[in-house]
């Protein structure tokens, strides 16, 4: 998963969007656990750079980060951002939304898209996102 979810981080042609939505919950969870194999980070460690030397060793916070800053960068689809992640995980990406150039303005725009129906939040989701609208 993390091989899909470094390949999807690179934005090659095709399918990115759905690599990552399918990849990163898995990896995210496997970090958050210690779980991640070194060899795996190293594949994701430059495609989730640290942007503050604060949180520089957390490798979730710079999942995260880099997942929010993927989706602004590449103009993904709003949707594959919300089946990226569920839960306590979608929680964490929204309040790092803060720590990313455009990402609260990105979490604002899915809010607003999520609550007029045109993409589709889970209710979870959907109560998470009222925040942010």
């Amino acid at each position: 998963m993390a091989f899909l979810l470094a390949l999807g981080f690179n934005n090659p042609p095709l399918g990115a969007a759905e690599l990552v939505a399918k990849s990163f919950e898995d990896v995210h969870d496997a970090a958050a656990d210690n779980s991640l194999p070194q060899s795996s980070w190293r594949k994701l460690k430059e495609q989730a750079p640290d942007y503050s030397s604060w949180w520089s060793w957390d490798k979730c916070k710079r999942l995260r980060c880099a997942l929010i800053e993927r989706f602004i960068r590449f103009q993904w689809p709003k949707q594959k951002f919300l089946e990226s992640s569920r839960g306590k995980t979608f929680e964490r990406i929204l309040n790092n939304s803060a720590d990313v150039v455009g990402g609260r303005e990105f979490v604002r725009e899915v809010a607003n898209e999520s609550l007029r129906g045109e993409i589709e939040a889970d209710p979870d989701q959907l109560k998470k996102l009222q925040y942010f609208k």
